[in-house]
């Protein structure tokens, strides 16, 4: 009789530690240091509708501090972020008034096709985030993040052919008679630095699942969305295309010329002043600074509470 009260005495704590310590576990507020990598899809956001908005790509590094009691989580971290965004133009012309090599007046015309701008954004970031954990793997968070370039370039290429067009004539000349400066169809490429904004603010929202990988460790895998805003910087307002190198003298001109010295202006910064194209400006460029990114999010979260859960498994949260 006596073993039998002992055994069930016993099973009775043990069943009682069963249920209480994982419910103490779950309640005690458990401290982490996360490491993270994620990429994804970004695009630029312009409205205006002879830009073309292209896929581009994202990739992100993190390291925060997060806090965890029961399900809810917050974390606050820094990062860095590589962003490339890809921006089209519609086929377009520019053109302006002037003479031919024997004096006769022409329109003489730039007739651009295939015009595609990737722009690089390399910026360090901060960030904060609320999260909550549902069912037993899955969780969402939502936050925001500040971020601020150190670097921003862009490369352009375009196919490019020129023409005239005389007032007596109601065809443009053919584009292949060098020596009046009408020129074939080839790539012309240019790059540099834009003016990007001082500093974007991007509201985001993450879902996904939660792995254990093992005692102390966990890795959250989730889908990531983040809307970058710029909110602090001045604009360079300026054509996107630069003729001011060039030699436009119609005795002299020539392709190899005009190769080296056509210079394209990063579209982000364009007042596009091009005789068919419509009028930018400041508020032009802050929309086609703004840019959505969709990817996918990989956070490894070390246990470093100096009372560790005692499960240390995904129910830790």
């Amino acid at each position: 009789m006596f073993v039998n009260r002992h055994i069930a005495r016993t099973l009775v704590l043990a069943l009682l530690a069963m249920i209480t310590i994982p419910a103490t576990a779950q309640r005690t507020l458990q401290h982490y240091l996360d490491v993270s990598v994620g990429g994804g899809v970004a695009m630029g956001m312009s409205t205006k509708s002879f830009v073309k908005d292209k896929i581009g790509a994202d990739g992100q590094i993190g390291f925060a501090y997060e806090m965890a009691k029961h399900r809810f989580f917050f974390n606050i971290g820094v990062g860095a972020d590589y962003v490339l965004t890809r921006t089209g133009v519609d086929n377009f012309v520019d053109s302006y008034a002037r003479v031919d090599k024997d004096g006769r007046a022409i329109n003489y015309r730039y007739v651009y096709s295939d015009y595609v701008e990737n722009e690089h954004l390399l910026m360090g970031s901060a960030s904060i985030e609320l999260g909550y954990r549902f069912h037993r793997y899955g969780f969402f968070g939502v936050g925001a993040k500040v971020s601020f370039p150190f670097v921003s370039d862009y490369s352009t290429k375009t196919k490019l052919y020129t023409e005239g067009v005389y007032t007596e004539l109601i065809q443009p000349v053919s584009r292949n008679v060098p020596s009046y400066g009408y020129y074939p169809e080839i790539q012309y490429k240019d790059k540099g630095s834009f003016t990007a904004p001082d500093l974007y603010v991007a509201p985001m929202a993450e879902v996904g699942g939660v792995v254990p990988i093992q005692p102390g460790i966990i890795c959250r895998i989730g889908l990531f969305c983040e809307y970058m805003i710029p909110v602090v910087g001045s604009y360079k307002a300026q054509p996107i295309l630069d003729y001011s190198a060039v030699n436009l003298d119609p005795n002299t001109q020539n392709q190899e010329d005009l190769i080296a010295n056509l210079h394209m202006h990063p579209i982000v910064n364009g007042n596009f002043n091009s005789s068919v194209l419509e009028h930018g400006g400041e508020a032009m460029m802050k929309r086609m600074a703004e840019n959505l990114t969709i990817g996918i999010r990989c956070t490894f979260r070390f246990n470093v509470s100096r009372s560790p859960s005692i499960c240390n498994c995904v129910t830790d949260n």
